[in-house]
């Protein structure tokens, strides 16, 4: 590489610790706001992180050596990979109670709001004390269809 392009390189890599840095900002405010279950912010934290790593991939793009740029920011890379990781952990954590609690409500909805008629219980309990179900007595109700 010759010096234009090692200069070339040096300053994409100071270009990219800026993103990286921001990126690394972004990342600790979404995952304090999960950590304090304040939820509000997270569809602007998604598109800022998106955005942020468009730029970083845009700009690496433009690198004519790449392992020379990634020998420039391999500690920065390093750490953000970490906390990429740790912040996916966390999202995935918040996404798992999401679901673990609407299924409860759901199962809560299901449950107080049938009347029991067409409930296993209510239909082995019927079937026991010789009822015929409830299709037989509509059509004992209101004959034949």
């Amino acid at each position: 590489m010759n010096a234009h392009e090692t200069s070339f390189v040096a300053g994409l890599a100071e270009g990219m610790r800026s993103l990286v840095r921001r990126l690394h900002q972004v990342l600790s405010e979404e995952m304090k706001d999960l950590a304090a279950n304040r939820l509000d912010n997270l569809e602007d934290y998604a598109r800022q992180k998106d955005l942020l790593l468009l730029d970083l991939s845009r700009l690496a793009a433009t690198a004519p050596d790449e392992a020379a740029l990634a020998r420039h920011l391999q500690a920065e890379l390093a750490e953000l990979k970490a906390l990429l990781d740790e912040n996916a952990a966390m999202i995935a954590r918040q996404l798992e109670a999401a679901r673990e609690f609407t299924g409860f409500v759901e199962d809560t909805i299901r449950r107080h709001t049938t009347d029991g008629t067409y409930s296993r219980k209510a239909m082995r309990t019927r079937s026991a004390a010789g009822n015929d179900g409830a299709a037989r007595r509509a059509a004992r109700a209101y004959g034949q269809w």
